[in-house]
């Protein structure tokens, strides 16, 4: 089963083209949601159109899997530069390779809104663009084959807009996404895109050493500094057993999902102050 695929026309003639994707795994239904509330809006302002591409992934959508089908491990957004013949992989490289700049949204069990961008020579570039939208951004090195590395490896300035939640739609973050992506898209025209050597720390995870029942001291966005307390773990005696104090200055991307923690698990992401 093919991607929806809506086009929307911008009002520049010599505009950005701009390629929106949604759908990469069919257990993430709040970017889809977003998707196609974005293709609600008629004309977009500042760049040459849009294309919106609906659940790319539309056999993992109807299998209420993560990968293609729930019969194979294919995960779409893993085998972008592997020698793939799926049809659905093969329009998606075609619409990447016709478009100036790329947003492909996921989303994760407990975030705030937040932009992922590569560590590369484009960094820069997409985080000016996000500090245009008032967007927080976070750093890392992408793994191979990636949607992102493709579009990336094509030249193709790339970011990853991350939502909340997986296997269910959360409506208020679908709201804010829409409106983060109305302002990214306005503002497209305005980016120059310069490749310089990227300077960004890597985006963190906190892991735990003891296991326990877990109570989280902070919100998604919220900044932290160095010695603050991050999280605390107690065992089902109510004792006291292991206090996380913070290393780094940053900020809070994605708060804990889970309740009872084992040993070795990560709780947390944080991205380091860059």
């Amino acid at each position: 089963m093919e991607p929806l695929i809506k086009k929307i026309p911008g009002n520049k003639r010599k505009g950005i083209k701009l390629l929106i994707i949604s759908g990469a795994h069919g257990n993430e239904l709040t970017p889809i949601h977003a998707a196609m509330k974005l293709t609600e809006i008629r004309m977009f302002m500042g760049v040459k159109h849009v294309t919106v591409m609906l659940g790319v992934n539309m056999s993992g959508l109807k299998s209420h899997t993560r990968e293609m089908t729930s019969s194979n491990t294919m995960d779409l957004n893993r085998v972008l530069s592997n020698e793939q013949t799926v049809d659905s992989i093969e329009l998606l490289k075609e619409q990447i390779e016709s478009h100036d700049m790329i947003i492909d949204i996921h989303s994760s069990p407990s975030c705030t809104e937040f932009a992922l961008i590569d560590i590369d020579e484009y960094a820069h570039s997409m985080k000016k663009w996000c500090d245009l939208a008032n967007l927080k951004c976070a750093f890392r090195y992408s793994n191979s084959n990636t949607i992102k590395r493709y579009c990336l490896e094509k030249g193709k300035p790339a970011l990853t807009l991350e939502v909340n939640k997986l296997d269910m739609i959360d409506y208020k973050s679908s709201k804010r996404c829409v409106d983060i992506l109305a302002k990214l898209i306005s503002l497209a025209n305005l980016v120059s895109i310069n490749e310089e050597p990227p300077t960004f720390p890597e985006i963190q995870e906190i892991k735990t050493y003891k296991e326990g029942l877990l109570s989280f001291h902070l919100n998604n966005g919220d900044e932290i500094k160095i010695g603050t307390t991050l999280f605390s773990i107690t065992d089902l005696n109510g004792t006291l057993v292991h206090t996380e104090i913070s290393q780094v200055e940053g900020y809070v991307v994605c708060e804990p999902s889970q309740q009872y923690v084992n040993r070795g698990e990560y709780v947390m992401l944080v991205q380091p102050k860059y």
